[in-house]
């Protein structure tokens, strides 16, 4: 029962941008390849997960 939890929030702006570019990547009237999509946006989620500030 020693034990510390420390809780962090990101902020709303980090999160909006995050979510702006999955919005403009998944567009649902977009023509691009679903492999293409998939690829990029675990290349998006990797960077946002090292950065979530920035």
């Amino acid at each position: 029962m020693d034990k510390w939890h420390v809780y962090t929030f990101i902020a709303d702006r980090p999160i909006r941008s995050l979510k702006d570019k999955i919005r403009a990547l998944t567009n649902r009237t977009s023509q691009q390849d679903p492999r293409t999509v998939l690829i990029r946006l675990n290349q998006i989620m990797r960077r946002w997960r090292r950065r979530p500030y920035a």
